[in-house]
């Protein structure tokens, strides 16, 4: 995208951000021992408010208003039911979530290659 709008002192135009964490995906993810919430996040952000929903953990989500509360501090989920299921409706309608592990086998031997080296494919098959 070009920056010249902002650039010319232009607001820049409204965006949603989404985030995940796969941890449940990743066979060398020791901590969910300690944190077994943790285990498949996602999070969306309108920049006013934002969701962390963890679909595999009912009641678990949550919802903080980032202009009252920038250090997220204070879960909002159950005061504000719609933003969350607005928000849970967003992450839904983009088919953020992941049921299965990736299959590394998909990628070609130079990619598969790079992602080895940084870690992220290896082990038993």
């Amino acid at each position: 995208r070009s920056l010249v709008p902002l650039a010319r002192g232009e607001a820049p135009a409204p965006r949603v951000v989404y985030a995940d964490q796969l941890n449940a995906l990743d066979l060398h993810c020791s901590f969910l021992d300690r944190r077994p919430l943790d285990d498949l996040l996602y999070a969306v952000s309108d920049g006013t408010w934002k969701l962390i929903h963890r679909p595999n953990h009912e009641g678990a989500d949550e919802l903080y208003h980032l202009d009252e509360d920038p250090g997220e501090l204070r879960n909002r989920v159950a005061d504000e039911p719609d933003v969350a299921a607005r928000l849970r409706a967003d992450l839904a309608a983009r088919g953020a979530f992941r049921e299965g592990a990736f299959d590394a086998g998909a990628v070609d031997d130079a990619a598969r290659a790079a992602l080895e080296g940084l870690g992220y494919v290896g082990g038993e098959d």
